[in-house]
């Protein structure tokens, strides 16, 4: 599976912690969002004209599960990028914090 990655999961410790591997990365930028802060948690937001600048890796399934754990409080959904190809991506998920 397809995940573009942002803000602290740009850091490729984190990533290798979480994983326990470190995936094929390559650049990519996700159009017409914006990146802010919930909480003090980063996550996307619609935003016309703008682009977030990220990285998409291919990820397993046993990967997938370890960074859903780890994104406790974060939801995965779907995204366009720049060069039209779809991924998911964690977005904070306000439920989580109740």
């Amino acid at each position: 599976m397809k995940l573009f990655v942002y803000n602290t999961l740009l850091n490729h410790p984190t990533l290798v912690h979480a994983l326990r591997y470190l995936p094929r990365i390559k650049k990519a930028k996700l159009p017409n969002a914006l990146e802010k802060s919930y909480r003090g948690y980063p996550t996307l937001h619609r935003a016309d004209g703008h682009s977030v600048s990220g990285e998409v890796f291919e990820v397993s399934d046993e990967g997938l599960r370890r960074l859903d754990k780890w994104e406790d409080h974060y939801r995965r959904v779907l995204v366009q990028l720049a060069d039209g190809t779809t991924a998911d991506a964690y977005v904070v998920d306000p439920q989580k914090f109740s």
